[in-house]
């Protein structure tokens, strides 16, 4: 925990269940003003205790760098080498390929396969949403 307002700065802080990156600390008058990202707080002298003991200091979290797979680093390509579907995009690949078999054979399973091409397409849009919520919520530093 911190024992200043000053040792914040450059810090990310939890204060009432949501987080501000503090980008300084100054007296005014008899008030402390701390400003952040998100919002501007004010305390009176009687307050600083009270929000330093509410506070809770967030631990930065690691950034995600793509790395790029040995010997094609002259193609500047990126390496899905450490990327590991989930067992419903595995699920979905098997059957896409399994109906496009089945295709290939007979051409009656063409409505059954087009069927099943929506509903990995809607399963794909769900995944694309899921994606975009992160992205959503994932504060920017």
């Amino acid at each position: 925990m911190s024992n200043t307002l000053e040792d914040l700065v450059g810090k990310t802080i939890n204060y009432k269940g949501q987080d501000f990156k503090v980008h300084k600390v100054k007296k005014v008058s008899l008030n402390q003003v701390i400003t952040t990202d998100r919002r501007t707080i004010v305390l009176e002298p009687t307050e600083v205790d009270a929000f330093l003991n509410q506070i809770q200091i967030v631990q930065p979290k690691k950034e995600f760098t793509p790395t790029i797979a040995p010997g094609n680093n002259a193609s500047g390509k990126t390496s899905l080498d450490l990327y590991q579907p989930t067992a419903v995009q595995q699920q979905v690949q098997s059957s896409l390929l399994t109906m496009m078999d089945k295709v290939m054979a007979d051409k009656e399973n063409i409505p059954q396969a087009k069927s099943v091409c929506e509903v990995a397409s809607t399963l794909i849009k769900l995944e694309r949403n899921q994606i975009d919520l992160i992205r959503i919520v994932q504060p920017k530093n």
